[in-house]
């Protein structure tokens, strides 16, 4: 996928595919959250469903659909410390959350 617009772009490519972003307007009006899929001649459109993913070349990582398009977060480092322990956990909790959210791993 290319990426997240809410209008067609001017010239695309055979194969190009969208995530058309809400407010869409033109070819795309109406149809917020759909996959729009260019086959070198006319828009094909797909809505999402639940647990949909596709991988988003602008942001570089997976996109997943429940009510809305979301990307996981992008957990930060830590920042040292004297309890480095304590910052350790912490990390690996978050990143731990991030997977199940996303159904990367099953939850707890």
């Amino acid at each position: 996928m290319v990426g997240t617009s809410a209008s067609p772009p001017a010239a695309p490519s055979a194969g190009d595919c969208w995530i058309v972003a809400a407010g869409a307007v033109g070819e795309w009006s109406g149809r917020d959250d759909c996959l729009a899929w260019w086959d070198g001649d006319q828009w094909t459109f797909a809505p999402p469903f639940r647990g949909l993913r596709a991988f988003d070349q602008a942001q570089d990582r997976y996109r997943t659909f429940s009510d809305s398009w979301d990307a996981a977060p992008i957990p930060t480092d830590p920042s040292g410390g004297s309890v480095v322990d304590v910052e350790a956990r912490d990390i690996i909790a978050t990143i731990l959350a991030i997977l199940r959210a996303h159904r990367i791993i099953p939850g707890a």
